[in-house]
C-alpha cells in the first residue's frame, strides 16, 4: 500500500514538484506489479491509482491528476499520427514540450504551471535512481538539473490504458 502522508503533505503545501517525485515511485512499482496480469494485483493497482488521482485532483482544485491527463489524451488520441507524435502533442498541451523541444528539468523545478494536466509529470518519462546530496532519490527522465526530459510514449500508452481500465 501507498503511504500517502508525504504526498498529501506536499500537495497541501502546493509543493508540486516534491509531490510529483513522491508519486513517481509507487506508480513505477504498480506498473511492474500490474505486468503479472494477476487480477488481485490489478485491483490493488487500481485502488492505489485512484487514491493518488484523488489527492492530486483535490489539492490542485481539479487542475492536476491522472484523470485530467487521461481526458486530454483521449482528445489527442483521435487525431492522426503515430504514438510518438501524439505524445509530443500531449506534451505540448500540458506544457512539457514547446515547438518539439522537451523541457529541461531545471525549468520544471521552479514552475507552478497553470496548464491543465501538467502534474504528475515524471511518471510519463524513463526512470532511474540517482545518488544526490541528500541521499538516494528518484529522478525520472533526467540525470542532472538542466538535462532534457526523455519521453517514453510506450510507457504512456501502457499507463493510459491502465487508467482507462481502472475507470478513474
Amino acid at each position: 500500500m501507498i503511504d500517502d502522508t508525504p504526498l498529501e503533505s506536499f500537495l497541501k503545501q502546493k509543493q508540486w514538484l516534491r509531490a510529483d517525485l513522491v508519486t513517481a515511485d509507487p506508480i513505477n512499482q504498480m506498473i511492474e506489479a500490474q505486468k503479472s496480469q494477476n487480477q488481485s494485483s490489478f485491483n490493488l493497482f487500481c485502488e492505489q491509482l485512484r487514491l493518488l488521482n484523488q489527492l492530486w485532483e483535490h489539492y490542485s482544485e481539479g487542475r492536476f491528476g491522472f484523470k485530467v491527463q487521461q481526458q486530454i489524451w483521449q482528445e489527442i488520441e483521435l487525431e492522426a499520427g503515430d504514438l510518438g507524435e501524439k505524445f509530443a502533442q500531449f506534451g505540448q498541451r500540458v506544457g512539457w514540450c514547446t515547438q518539439a523541444q522537451w523541457l529541461r528539468y531545471h525549468h520544471n523545478a521552479i514552475v507552478d504551471s497553470d496548464k491543465q494536466g501538467y502534474f504528475p509529470l515524471f511518471v510519463w518519462f524513463d526512470s532511474y535512481y540517482d545518488q544526490g546530496s541528500e541521499g538516494t532519490y528518484m529522478g525520472i527522465g533526467w540525470r542532472q538539473a538542466g538535462t532534457v526530459l526523455t519521453p517514453n510514449p510506450h510507457r504512456a500508452q501502457v499507463l493510459f490504458s491502465a487508467i482507462e481500465a481502472c475507470q478513474l
